[in-house]
């Protein structure tokens, strides 16, 4: 009896084997399987030959299922585009669905897909346990209206009635914009307000409204009718710490943007266009030609010569690194010097990473980056060189503006302020009633991130609403030919073309209103839109390779002064710069 039952466990423990391994199988099962675990997601993609999405099924017309149950949409059409950067067909995908916003973190965390293509907003609580990718897309509020009404901009909505959704996180912003909030409890609810006129229109999310939008019965007598506000971009979701992996989905989406590939996208799927995607065709041509300049630079060990010096950061410094440089070695014939352009970011991270001897930096170290250095065993010596500046300038038919305060600045360009602001009257009742017309930096330069730290807060955001150039020159010119401009841009104190427009002051902390120039940006009167320059000197670099000290020391010297001028940047005083060269001289 004994053997008997033996024999009638195993049988019923392979059994239950069979059943388990056939669940795992079932090409029916509601739940995705893990995907299976090797090195990293781009090693078993590629393994694979195809890439595991996780996607919406409900959220037309970014996601959703048509008639023959097929995944359609905008993000379905950037997953394609994605998956075929990744591994040349757009057809290796397999898409997961996500019904719930909080399955797209555990499906991420149990490797059950490899990314997460769900109109994930860019917020700091949807960055703790998983990474997020550079920004796809964006969305912001918007306002739906019949056609015809003459609705053209949010202040027209002051003292009228506009419906809502009760309970969205931002209807408490949009109280405070003059018209009266009339919030229901669900979207059948506001159809039969707008229908009976009981408000004047709907204010929702642009996905909201592009989603009601698809219906006839909706776009034929209705529309999106004003400039999105309150906008926050899009990512996609990443496994933790996959740096690979993160680096290959950012070139992509670089690529897709350089391709125009979501402005005709827009249209295909009848989106009101938001103009976020025709600026990032702009900046992505911009950032594609600036990484094709950084990789004529060879930022490797030359054998050929006695020593190397590796230099990478700021892309505002390298041109003035890129003189002193040609300098230096012209009298030192064993030396070979290289200027990379990564930004200050990619400088800090390569520094600490043991890879160069010198990072330029447009800004100090931050906790992320000190934690790095120290980790790998990176000492370092912080050297400010120079400064640098903002301007705020209009045009010279301006004879309104003389002096900004900062809360003016903030109320401008902060976008929590409201992109509904565009007329020069909702600046200040001091000001006319004029459209006001802005132009800066591309969002997410250097210039651009200082300029929103130092005027929007280090949590802020800058308004998206703007008219953005890479050059300072195309900033300047547009604002010398619209009377109704303003624009900021870095400020150089030998620049003449800056002559063309009217420099505005600035009132500072302390309340004075003070130009930029030579001496109030040397003396920190300008603030808070002057700014040190630095360059960070491993001390690894400089036990190893004398050259390194002796070319720091060169960089500060006084005959180098002329050279940090000519590209329009005041230089530390020459005591301080003394001091500077003593610490480099001690390694302290």
């Amino acid at each position: 009896m004994g053997r008997g039952f033996a024999k009638l466990s195993l049988i019923f423990c392979l059994c239950l084997g069979l059943l388990n391994a056939c669940a795992r199988l079932s090409p029916n099962s509601s739940e995705p399987n893990s995907v299976e675990e090797t090195e990293d997601t781009l090693t078993k993609i590629r393994q694979r030959d195809k890439i595991i999405i996780g996607v919406s099924t409900d959220s037309p017309p970014f996601a959703f299922l048509d008639s023959e149950g097929r995944n359609v949409g905008l993000e379905i059409d950037i997953a394609r585009f994605i998956t075929k950067q990744i591994l040349g067909s757009v057809e290796k995908v397999q898409f997961v669905p996500i019904f719930e916003p909080s399955r797209r973190v555990e499906f991420l965390k149990t490797n059950k897909i490899d990314l997460a293509i769900a109109s994930i907003r860019d917020l700091p609580q949807n960055k703790t346990e998983i990474d997020l990718s550079r920004h796809y897309y964006s969305s912001g509020f918007s306002f739906l209206t019949r056609k015809h009404n003459g609705i053209n901009s949010w202040q027209q909505l002051k003292g009228h009635k506009v419906c809502g959704i009760r309970g969205g996180y931002w209807n408490q912003a949009l109280s405070r914009m003059g018209f009266e909030l009339i919030d229901f409890r669900s979207f059948d609810e506001v159809k039969i307000a707008l229908k009976e006129q009981s408000c004047i229109g709907l204010v929702s999310s642009h996905s909201e409204i592009a989603a009601i939008l698809q219906y006839p019965e909706w776009s034929e007598q209705w529309h999106q009718a004003l400039p999105l506000i309150l906008s926050v971009p899009w990512s996609m979701g990443l496994p933790k710490g996959d740096d690979s992996f993160k680096k290959a989905i950012n070139e992509a989406i670089l690529t897709m943007e350089s391709k125009g590939f979501l402005v005709t996208r827009e249209v295909q799927w009848n989106i009101t266009p938001t103009g976020y995607v025709q600026k990032k065709v702009a900046q992505a041509e911009t950032e594609i030609g600036i990484k094709a300049d950084n990789s004529l630079q060879d930022l490797t060990i030359d054998d050929s010569y006695e020593h190397n010096i590796l230099i990478d950061g700021s892309r505002i410094i390298s041109p003035l690194s890129d003189r002193v440089a040609a300098k230096y070695v012209s009298n030192n014939e064993h030396v070979k010097i290289v200027v990379g352009r990564s930004g200050t970011d990619g400088g800090f991270k390569k520094l600490c990473n043991g890879e160069i001897d010198i990072a330029n930096a447009s800004r100090e170290m931050n906790q992320i980056e000190m934690a790095l250095c120290s980790a790998n065993g990176i000492e370092y010596i912080e050297v400010p060189f120079a400064f640098d500046g903002i301007a705020i300038a209009v045009n010279h038919q301006n004879d309104w503006l003389e002096c900004l305060k900062l809360s003016e600045l903030s109320k401008i360009w902060g976008d929590s302020n409201n992109q509904s602001l565009e007329n020069w009257s909702q600046i200040s009742d001091r000001y006319p009633e004029k459209k006001l017309q802005l132009f800066g930096k591309l969002i997410n330069s250097e210039t651009s991130d200082y300029f929103t730290t130092a005027i929007v807060g280090e949590n802020g955001t800058i308004r998206e609403s703007y008219k953005e150039r890479a050059e300072d020159r195309d900033i300047i010119k547009h604002i010398a030919q619209n009377p109704q401009s303003l624009g900021f841009f870095s400020f150089k104190v030998n620049n003449t073309e800056q002559d063309t427009v009217k420099i505005v002051s600035v009132m500072n902390q302390k309340g004075r209103c003070v130009q930029p120039n030579e001496i109030s940006l040397g003396d920190g009167n300008y603030n808070p839109l002057s700014r040190p320059l630095y360059f960070y000197v491993s001390q690894q670099s400089l036990s190893k390779n004398y050259d390194v000290q002796d070319f720091g020391n060169y960089f500060l010297a006084k005959e180098n002064r002329f050279e940090i001028t000519s590209v329009g940047y005041v230089p530390l005083p020459q005591n301080t710069l003394k001091k500077t060269r003593d610490r480099l001289q001690t390694m302290k």
